[in-house]
């Protein structure tokens, strides 16, 4: 038997300011901040039903349902109540994604205390929350459901009362993708260009690569060796062995052409994927991974990836980095001596005097 549909809030919230104070040998931040929670956010849906199964209504743009905090949010919740209910969930999303707003923590902390409620599992606050740090550092203020001084990886809180204030919260909508593939893989993308670019690596310096991360990256990327260009955006072989060859990634990689060149089929076979249960105990609210080089002189290189998601918010491009990718997109359409003026054009827009200058600087042909 299904329920009706149940609906319940899940505010966004503000870091009123944020300082690192310390590293974790886990590799977390120990910071101090203030959470403000706002009375402004998403709205989760629920509907309870009998046949066990949990399951996700409708699409969330930019997270796929293996990455999704509210089905693993209802999951570790039934698991630790040893309940056998299921629901159905739904999203009716506000809060942006990636602006550090924390809408997946709070539709995730929402889940718990909702279904705890629905599902009649009987879990006290203290537990909720313990379930709710292992699904990421901000879940547990929301669990709570106040505002708070927090400290330790964010877990550790104390409730502040603080005097209403109005914010005014600017969307600009761009959160530029590094690679022309799935994000999961981006930070662990940049955690191998830079092993390769600060250590000068050459592709016949490489006996073997291993990727170690959690199964939230990597079950999506389930190719060992890709055959085409589709496969290509979901293999950690190809993608380690683009940057590798190539010190890049980008749209002249990403075809069916280069994936099966001879050096690409050579290098797969070098890199492996690792579940590291280490990492995936961390939670799912960052992209983690660790990266390790065996070389054949006999070292070993380590280099864990920046869980700030480069091309987001909170790690913005440079301008290098944003004119790079404008120019490996542009050029399927601009020759490449236009590239670098079109690219100036675009930036100095607001001081153009005829929108004419913009349309012939994009122009393929002069």
């Amino acid at each position: 038997m299904t329920q009706s549909w149940t609906s319940w809030p899940a505010p966004a919230k503000l870091n009123l300011f944020l300082h690192i104070v310390g590293r974790r040998a886990d590799g977390y931040h120990l910071l101090q901040t203030v959470f403000q929670l706002l009375d402004w956010g998403d709205t989760v849906r629920l509907r309870v039903r009998a046949d066990g199964q949990i399951a996700r209504v409708g699409d969330v743009p930019g997270v796929p349902p293996e990455q999704d905090l509210c089905l693993r949010a209802a999951q570790a919740l039934r698991q630790q109540s040893a309940g056998r209910l299921g629901v159905d969930i739904a999203l009716d999303k506000r809060i942006p994604l990636g602006g550090g707003l924390g809408g997946g923590s709070s539709d995730a902390a929402t889940v718990l205390v909702a279904l705890n409620d629905l599902w009649l599992a009987g879990l006290s606050p203290d537990q909720l929350a313990g379930i709710a740090l292992g699904l990421g550092a901000d879940v547990p203020v929301f669990v709570g459901g106040y505002s708070a001084w927090a400290e330790g990886v964010g877990e550790k809180l104390t409730p502040i009362a603080l005097r209403p204030r109005h914010y005014v919260i600017v969307d600009p909508g761009v959160s530029v993708k590094p690679y022309p593939c799935g994000s999961l893989s981006h930070p662990s993308m940049d955690a191998m260009l830079k092993v390769v670019v600060d250590n000068d690596l050459k592709p016949g310096q490489i006996k073997a690569v291993r990727l170690r991360a959690g199964n939230n990256i990597l079950e999506p990327l389930r190719y060992t060796i890709a055959k085409t260009e589709l496969e290509a955006k979901f293999s950690v072989p190809f993608l380690m062995s683009a940057i590798i060859l190539q010190r890049r990634a980008g749209m002249r990689e990403f075809t069916d052409e280069f994936v099966a060149s001879a050096p690409v089929q050579a290098m797969m076979p070098k890199v492996t994927a690792v579940h590291d249960l280490e990492i995936e105990k961390q939670g799912f609210d960052k992209i983690r991974s660790v990266v390790e080089v065996d070389l054949v002189d006999g070292r070993k290189l380590v280099q864990p990836s920046d869980d700030r998601y480069r091309g987001g918010p909170d790690n913005p491009f440079s301008r290098a980095d944003l004119q790079a990718k404008f120019e490996d997109t542009a050029q399927l359409v601009l020759p490449q001596a236009k590239l670098g003026h079109a690219f100036a054009t675009i930036e100095s827009v607001d001081s153009l005097g005829s929108v004419r200058a913009l349309i012939q600087a994009l122009k393929p042909t002069a």
